[in-house]
């Protein structure tokens, strides 16, 4: 019947259908099956970045507690263990800020 029909419109039926053959399921196609692959794929590294963020969101809640609770005295101990372990890092750290200061001042008590 609706040969039919597009024949009365003037439309001339498909020689081609791009309907899958009867016995041919639509989960057997390959194009399915490779979408449904990516799709499984992506689900997959979803579910990892958000594990990776749910990790790093927890850290940095860790973090930000114990920088709310230290004191003046706990930064300068942390200070104090950073130079006794990097002494070379510290001392062209030090430069670098007091350039930087130097700079700053220099330029505010010109005018």
């Amino acid at each position: 019947m609706a040969k039919k029909t597009r024949a009365r419109r003037g439309v001339k039926p498909d020689k081609k259908s791009s309907a899958p053959p009867p016995e041919e399921k639509i989960e057997e196609r390959p194009e399915v099956r490779l979408a449904a692959e990516a799709v499984t794929k992506a689900k997959q590294e979803l579910e990892a970045a958000q594990q990776l963020y749910q990790q790093l969101r927890r850290q940095a809640t860790e973090k930000l507690e114990a920088l709310r609770e230290s004191t003046f005295d706990d930064v300068l101990d942390g200070t104090r263990k950073f130079v006794k372990k990097y002494p070379g890092i510290s001392v062209i750290l030090g430069t670098f800020v007091g350039f930087c200061l130097g700079r700053l001042f220099q330029k505010l008590f010109r005018r």
